[in-house]
């Protein structure tokens, strides 16, 4: 399920079909978490930014200083917070380097 927690237990099973559902239905509820962001955001900024919360959490991603970067309007700063979002409670997370380059490549990539 994407890392869809809320109702699952052990041993469950869903389809392709119903994971892609479930994504979606978690992404929508945590771009709600942006209203924390002041200024203007493109569609892949926020996608960007939804995705790193739905990665952390709300009260995680709301404790993160790329907020207060995005807030003051300094992006540069924002775009390396990204590169420090690596770490699981066992240390640095390969899967979240990836993670966090393709979030940090979708922030800044202009929208069509």
């Amino acid at each position: 399920g994407y890392g869809h927690t809320k109702g699952v237990g052990e041993g469950m099973k869903i389809t392709e079909n119903q994971a892609d559902a479930l994504l979606k239905e978690d992404i929508l509820e945590h771009i709600k978490l942006l209203k924390v962001i002041k200024t203007p955001l493109s569609n892949n900024q926020k996608i960007a930014l939804a995705s790193l919360a739905f990665n952390l959490g709300g009260p995680g991603f709301k404790r993160k200083d790329i907020i207060k970067f995005i807030n003051n309007y300094d992006f540069e700063n924002a775009g390396k917070e990204f590169d420090k979002i690596i770490y699981s409670a066992n240390g640095i997370e390969p899967g979240l380097i990836i993670r966090r380059q393709k979030e940090k490549e979708l922030f800044f990539t202009p929208d069509e």
